[in-house]
C-alpha cells in the first residue's frame, strides 16, 4: 500500500511538473509574453525596491504594500546575477509542490484516492495559478505557505516540535506575504498549547521571529514598529466608497486612480496629503474614517457590495485588477487546456455540504477559505488574493464528493440532497451578480500602460489608439487613451498624429 501511494504521489507531482514545464516553454516562445507578464505598477515597485536593496540604497518610509517581504525575496534573487529568474524557478517549484500537497490534503480530509488525484490534477491545470508563477507577485509563495500550514496541521507529524516550528514560522511570514492569512498562526499556537508548555513556547517563538524581523525592518525605514503595512484603512475605503463596485480599486470622484506614473497607493497618498494627512499612519486613519462613515451612512449599499463580492468569490469567471484573468488563455496557448473556473467552484460547492457533515479536519481545511472570503467581502475581490485558498478548496471538494458518491452507492441518495442544496444556495448570488467581463477598451488600455512601462512606446501608442477606438465616445477611458496617445506621439516626434488626437479631444470638449 505504501508503494502504491508513492507511485500515485509521483504521478500527480510529475503531471504538475509537466504543466509548469509546458507553461515555461510557452512563455519563452511566446511573441507577446513580455507584454502579458510584465510587472504592473505595483509589481514594478517591488522590483525597484529590490534593486535598491541590492545596490545598498536605504529604502525610506514604511511598507507601502501589504506584502512587504516580497521585495526582499526578489533582492536575494537579483544578488545571484540572474535577475528574477531564481524567484520564478522557486515559484514554479512551489506550484509543483502544492500539487502534491493537494493530493495529501484530500486523502487526509476523507477523499478517495481517485478523487484526490483529480483534485491535484485540477490544481495543476488551473490557468491563473500557473500564470502567477511567472509574475513578480507573491501569490504562489503565499499559496505554498498557506497550504503547508494546513498540511502540517493535519498530516502524520502534526503536533511534533518540527511541525509546530515550521508552521509557526510560515504563519509569521504570511504577515509579509498575505496578511489576511495571518490568523492561521492560531493553528500552530493552539496545537502547541494543547501539547505542552515547551511546544507552546516553540510555536509562539516561531510565529514571533518573522513578525519581529518585519517590524524591525519597517522601523529602520522610518515607519512604525509593526510587521504590517499601514494600508488597512485605505483598502477598506477602496472597497467601500461612492464609486465602489466590488472589483476596481479606483475612486474617480476623489481622483484616486492609477495612470502611467503612479499606482493606486501613490494616488491615495497624494489625495490624503492634500488634506493635511501626510504620514502613512495619518493617511490610513483618514481613509479608515472615510470608509466607516460611508458604511454607517449607506448600510443598504454596503450590504449590496458585500453580496456582489460574495458572488465574485464564488464567481464563474476569474477577475484580477492587475491582469485580465478572463482572457488568460490568450497569454499562452497552454492555458487553453485548463478547465474553466466555474467547474472548480461547482465542485467545491457540491462537496462542501457533505464535508461539513462528515469530513476530517474541517476547521483547519476551511480556515483559508473563510479568511479569503472575509477579506473579499470587506475589501475588494481579486483572483490573486483568493488563490491561496484554492488548494484547500480542491481538497475539500474531493473529500465531500467522495462522501456523496459513497452515500449514493450505499443506497442513501436522499441523504445527499440537503448538502447539495446547500451548495446550490451558495452559488445563487453568483448567478444573480455575475463577474463582469472587462471591456475591450480597458483591456487594451491596460496593455498600453504595460507597454509604456516596458519602454515599447510605439506599441503603447498603438494600443492606446485601439483603446480609444473601442471606448464609448467621451468616456473616461476614451479621454485618457486619446490624451496619452497624443502625448506619446508628440514625444516620438509624430506631430501630425499627436495633433489628430488633440483635435478629437478639443472637439469633444466643445460639444
Amino acid at each position: 500500500m505504501r508503494k502504491g501511494f508513492d507511485r500515485t504521489a509521483a504521478l500527480v507531482t510529475g503531471f504538475a511538473l509537466l504543466t509548469r514545464a509546458a507553461h515555461l516553454a510557452g512563455y519563452l516562445a511566446g511573441k507577446h509574453s513580455a507584454l502579458y507578464y510584465w510587472p504592473v505598477l505595483a509589481a514594478e515597485r517591488y522590483r525597484t525596491e529590490a534593486a535598491g536593496l541590492v545596490s545598498g540604497l536605504k529604502v525610506q518610509g514604511g511598507f507601502a504594500f501589504a506584502d512587504p517581504a516580497y521585495p526582499y525575496i526578489l533582492a536575494l534573487s537579483i544578488l545571484t546575477g540572474a535577475g528574477a529568474w531564481p524567484v520564478f524557478a522557486l515559484q514554479l517549484a512551489s506550484s509543483v509542490a502544492i500539487a502534491w500537497m493537494v493530493f495529501r490534503l484530500a486523502l487526509t480530509a476523507g477523499s478517495s484516492r481517485i478523487a484526490a488525484v483529480v483534485a491535484s490534477l485540477a490544481w495543476s491545470l488551473y490557468a491563473p495559478a500557473s500564470f502567477y508563477d511567472l509574475t513578480m507577485l507573491s501569490v504562489t509563495l503565499s499559496t505554498l505557505a498557506v497550504t503547508s500550514i494546513v498540511l502540517l496541521a493535519t498530516g502524520p507529524g502534526a503536533g511534533s516540535t518540527g511541525a509546530l516550528a515550521t508552521s509557526g514560522m510560515l504563519s509569521g511570514m504570511l504577515a509579509g506575504l498575505r496578511p489576511q492569512m495571518l490568523p492561521l498562526a492560531l493553528i500552530p499556537l493552539r496545537s502547541g498549547l494543547r501539547r505542552s508548555s515547551v511546544a507552546a513556547v516553540v510555536s509562539a517563538g516561531a510565529v514571533a521571529i518573522p513578525l519581529l524581523l518585519l517590524s524591525w525592518q519597517q522601523n529602520a525605514r522610518g515607519g512604525p514598529f509593526s510587521p504590517l503595512a499601514s494600508s488597512t484603512g485605505l483598502n477598506l475605503y477602496l472597497g467601500n466608497n461612492p464609486d465602489a463596485d466590488g472589483f476596481s480599486p479606483a475612486v474617480p470622484s476623489a481622483g484616486i486612480s492609477e495612470d502611467l506614473r503612479r499606482d493606486i497607493h501613490e494616488a491615495a497618498r497624494e489625495f490624503a496629503a492634500a488634506r493635511g494627512f501626510r504620514t502613512p499612519g495619518e493617511a490610513d486613519r483618514f481613509f479608515l474614517s472615510l470608509a466607516l462613515d460611508y458604511i454607517s451612512a449607506h448600510p443598504g449599499r454596503t450590504a449590496h457590495l458585500m453580496l456582489v463580492k460574495w458572488a465574485a468569490f464564488f464567481g464563474f469567471r476569474p477577475f484580477d485588477s492587475y491582469y485580465e484573468m478572463g482572457r488568460v488563455n490568450r497569454f499562452s496557448p497552454v492555458f487553453n487546456l485548463g478547465p474553466p473556473r466555474w467547474l472548480y467552484i461547482c465542485m467545491f460547492a457540491a462537496g462542501l455540504g457533505a464535508f461539513l457533515l462528515e469530513g476530517r479536519h474541517r476547521v483547519v481545511l476551511l480556515a483559508p477559505v473563510v479568511l479569503s472570503l472575509l477579506a473579499d467581502i470587506l475589501f475588494l475581490h481579486t483572483e490573486r488574493y483568493t488563490l491561496p485558498a484554492l488548494p484547500a478548496m480542491c481538497a475539500v471538494a474531493a473529500a465531500g464528493l467522495s462522501m456523496t458518491t459513497r452515500a449514493v452507492l450505499a443506497g442513501k441518495a436522499r441523504r445527499s440532497a440537503l448538502p447539495l442544496a446547500f451548495g446550490a444556495i451558495l452559488l445563487l448570488p453568483s448567478i444573480l451578480f455575475p463577474v463582469p467581463r472587462i471591456p475591450d477598451c480597458l483591456y487594451y488600455q491596460s496593455l498600453a500602460v504595460r507597454a509604456y512601462q516596458m519602454g515599447e512606446y510605439d506599441l503603447s501608442l498603438e494600443l492606446f489608439e485601439r483603446s480609444a477606438a473601442a471606448s464609448p465616445l467621451g468616456s473616461t477611458v476614451w479621454v485618457l487613451s486619446h490624451y496619452e496617445a497624443a502625448r506619446i506621439a508628440s514625444a516620438l516626434g509624430d506631430a501630425d498624429r499627436a495633433h489628430q488626437h488633440e483635435i478629437i479631444l478639443e472637439s469633444n470638449r466643445s460639444q
